[in-house]
């Protein structure tokens, strides 16, 4: 995996055939299980992989969480918080994210269905 010659701290999520490694630098270096490649980078934190609905949720920027499909990367839905996230965690059912915010809100979001983009982004509520 290229590090640009810097120094860093890795996090890792691992699903069925991906694994995610979030660096210092605020990247995500998407990686296939079968291959070894690096498949994809995305600029963001604390992400977090659900293999039955094939999703990956990640903050971008300060309170915006973006899902990104992962047989594709490509943005499905994006959620805006007025405060830094937290923690974030796919339900049982892996339909529903918990989000927690800085300021200790919970939010539970009903996640797009697999393989369908929505149309717009969705203002998150609690």
């Amino acid at each position: 995996m290229p590090t640009g010659k810097g120094s860093f701290t890795l996090r890792s999520e691992a699903a069925e055939k991906f694994l995610v490694a979030a660096d210092s630098a605020n990247r995500l270096h998407f990686i296939s299980l079968e291959s070894g490649e690096q498949k994809g980078l995305l600029f963001g934190r604390r992400p977090v992989l659900s293999g039955d609905s094939a999703l990956l949720g990640a903050e971008n920027d300060r309170g915006e969480l973006s899902l990104y499909g992962l047989n594709t990367m490509a943005r499905r839905q994006q959620y805006f918080f007025t405060h830094p996230i937290s923690h974030l965690a796919f339900g049982a059912d892996q339909r529903r994210m918990l989000v927690l915010t800085g300021d200790q809100t919970v939010f539970y979001l009903q996640l797009p269905t697999p393989n369908v983009p929505s149309a717009s982004p969705a203002p998150a509520t609690h």
